[in-house]
């Protein structure tokens, strides 16, 4: 079960880089109908994500010293999850509303990149201490587990960019396809609570 608990980490920390570049990808896609598809989008965009990114490896390190272990880990998950999930009730709504706003399209596209990314990045960068502590299991492996753990994130990342660019979007509805990374990320959150309940108490 140790293994399994451990597995189970790499896979996750790797899912959750996947699922924010994807995230992304379509996020140009479903802001494009309403503010275009230019510079300014993709300008709004980046800094959102990373703005929300850093927002939530911040938090994330303080809720992980409070409520370290795999039962704080889905807490995440299942939040995150459920915003993405039920992104198709609110997103579109939320884009043609703040086209109304008698702003310059810039900030209409930065209010909406904020409205719509911003909170997801923050829970899903969250989750990156929570994988942290779980990968490392004293000081004299904190290189080790620490470079691990970015490492295979930013691989996440990769294979979610490439994914989600030249296959997801052929096949997949913008909108429906943030719904599936939603439902992705629950089912994960139920796995963590299962094997939390299987697994030796957490000690670190």
């Amino acid at each position: 079960m140790v293994k399994i608990k451990k597995y189970f980490v790499l896979f996750s920390t790797f899912l959750s880089g996947f699922i924010i570049m994807g995230f992304e990808i379509f996020g140009s896609r479903i802001l494009r109908p309403h503010f275009g598809d230019g510079t300014k989008v993709w300008g709004a965009l980046i800094s959102v994500f990373l703005g929300g990114l850093a927002a939530g490896y911040q938090f994330g390190g303080k809720f992980a010293d409070k409520n370290s272990g795999l039962k704080g880990l889905s807490v995440l998950m299942f939040s995150s999850g459920a915003i993405m999930l039920a992104f198709p009730l609110y997103g579109h709504f939320l884009c043609k509303l703040i086209s109304l706003i008698n702003a310059g399209p810039g900030i209409q596209t930065m209010i909406a990149a904020l409205c719509l990314f911003f909170i997801p990045s923050v829970l899903i960068g969250m989750m990156t201490p929570f994988f942290l502590k779980l990968n490392i299991s004293g000081m004299e492996s904190v290189g080790q587990g620490g470079g691990g753990i970015f490492a295979l994130s930013t691989f996440g990342s990769i294979v979610g960019t490439l994914i989600s660019s030249f296959i997801l979007v052929l096949y997949i509805p913008s909108h429906f396809a943030v719904s599936l990374f939603g439902i992705i990320l629950i089912l994960n959150g139920i796995i963590c609570l299962i094997i939390k309940k299987y697994s030796i108490p957490d000690t670190y």
